[in-house]
């Protein structure tokens, strides 16, 4: 039932973002005419993330190789992505992988069903290694804004939601 709503929630998500897009353009139309950047790197989104949230663990920057043989992604496929964990002693990340618009129909949906295989490994790590983590991995932030995915796992997901659309909407 969790994971419903959680979908139900990723894909009213996307759909607000996306809604904002006149076609998937470098600028859409933003609230009240303001323009929606998709003309960003990896890592300048994750480490606005990276500044703008409150995470309680230090925050280090993954080898994009290590992250897509964990994810289980086909890194040849991705053409940006930057990633942050955390020492482990929490669950927090964040993910941002960006693809060609010529692989987005398949990609966008792969890297998706990644990210939630990423949260569920997670919950089941977790579970009996620091339970007081799982409130966090059961409400991630999933977010697709253009031709990118965001994942990220925090005490807040309204504050890292505000911070990329604060991001996006600059």
């Amino acid at each position: 039932m969790k994971r419903l709503i959680v979908g139900i929630l990723i894909v009213m998500m996307a759909f607000a973002v996306t809604a904002c897009s006149d076609g998937g353009g470098e600028e859409g139309g933003g609230s009240e005419g303001t323009p929606v950047n998709y003309d960003f790197t990896a890592a300048e989104l994750a480490g606005t993330i990276n500044e703008n949230v409150t995470f309680n663990d230090f925050m280090e920057e993954v080898d994009p190789q290590t992250v897509y043989e964990l994810y289980g992604i086909d890194g040849s496929a991705i053409s940006d992505s930057c990633t942050y964990f955390s020492t482990g002693a929490t669950a927090e990340e964040i993910s941002v992988m960006c693809v060609d618009p010529e692989n987005a129909d398949s990609m966008l949906g792969e890297i998706n069903r990644a990210f939630n295989k990423r949260i569920d490994d997670q919950i089941e790590s977790f579970t009996d290694y620091v339970p007081a983590e799982l409130d966090k991995l059961k409400n991630p932030l999933i977010m697709e804004i253009g031709n990118s995915v965001v994942m990220v796992v925090c005490d807040d997901p309204d504050q890292a939601k505000t911070a990329i659309l604060d991001f996006i909407n600059q």
